[in-house]
């Protein structure tokens, strides 16, 4: 099974904690900021989080 690289966060997250999702044998987790940017890259692993650009709830 192919591994994603990308993966989507809501809207109004500001901060991700990405660990490399290896059930405990990924890196050590590191905090990363959004900021103002809409992405940001994981230095260990390459993970590439993107925020949605559009807040959409169901009604």
């Amino acid at each position: 099974m192919e591994e994603t690289n990308i993966i989507v966060i809501d809207a109004d997250v500001e901060t991700i904690c990405c660990d490399g999702e290896k059930d405990g044998l990924g890196h050590p987790a590191v905090y990363f900021n959004f900021k103002k940017q809409d992405r940001v890259v994981c230095n260990y692993c390459d993970k590439i989080y993107i925020k949605k650009k559009e807040n959409i709830k169901n009604v």
